[in-house]
């Protein structure tokens, strides 16, 4: 009985200890962000990534160039690198940004095929 509650409280520990590294990790990219994929259609070549934590959750907004705003969902954050997927025309677009030098590069995989992305802070 003790080392299932030793086995237990080590297990918890742990995934408090993951929540606090992935929340510094997030921390890395909050704040909005100037991106552009020059190779998308124009409406969506420029614009904004919203990235913050509202109510303790993560949240990322892309803001296009015409003003729309989209939520992202499937938001996760590790080894410097932000993954998540917007809803834009009927379809799911991935996004994955590595931060590297103060700005995020990156890929977009779209049905359209895969498109760079790169971003720097405002």
């Amino acid at each position: 009985m003790k080392k299932v509650f030793v086995l237990l409280v080590v297990m918890i520990g742990s995934i408090m200890m993951l929540n606090e590294v992935n929340a510094s990790e997030f921390k890395k990219f909050e704040g909005t962000w100037a991106y552009k994929v020059p190779t998308a259609p124009y409406e969506y070549s420029t614009g904004e990534l919203i990235i913050d934590k509202l109510e303790g959750k993560e949240t990322v907004t892309v803001k296009f160039s015409d003003g729309t705003k989209v939520k992202a969902e499937k938001i996760s954050c590790e080894k410097s690198v932000i993954k998540f997927s917007v809803y834009v025309n009927y379809e799911y677009v991935d996004v994955s940004c590595k931060l590297e030098q103060g700005k995020l590069k990156g890929k977009v995989n779209t049905p359209e095929g895969p498109m760079e992305i790169t971003a720097q802070k405002k």
